[in-house]
C-alpha cells in the first residue's frame, strides 16, 4: 500500500533573488498600471552578436549598467509605443 503524503521540502531552499527595480520610476515615479517598458516607444534593442534591451531616456553605454528589463513596470516618462511583439 502507498502512502500519499508530502514529497519536497523546503529545506536548503533559498529565496529567489531579488531583482533591482526599474531606476527610472524611482526618479520619475509610476507610469500607468498594467504597462511595461516593452510597449515604451522609448525601449529599443541592441543587437551585438547578443540582444541588449535598453531605454533611451536612461542612456545606452556598451555595459550592462544600462541594460533593460521587458517586463519592468513603466515609469511616468511612458509614451505608447508601436507593438513589438514579445520580448
Amino acid at each position: 500500500m502507498v502512502e500519499f503524503g508530502c514529497l519536497f521540502t523546503t529545506e536548503g531552499l533559498r529565496a529567489a533573488p531579488k531583482r533591482k527595480p526599474n531606476p527610472m520610476v524611482r526618479t520619475f515615479g509610476s507610469g500607468p498600471v498594467e504597462t511595461v517598458c516593452r510597449d515604451c516607444d522609448h525601449f529599443f534593442r541592441k543587437s551585438l552578436g547578443k540582444t541588449y534591451f535598453k531605454c533611451r531616456l536612461f542612456g545606452n553605454s556598451g555595459g550592462p549598467a544600462t541594460d533593460w528589463r521587458a517586463l519592468w513596470p513603466t515609469c511616468a516618462k511612458f509614451e505608447k509605443g508601436p507593438v513589438d511583439g514579445p520580448a
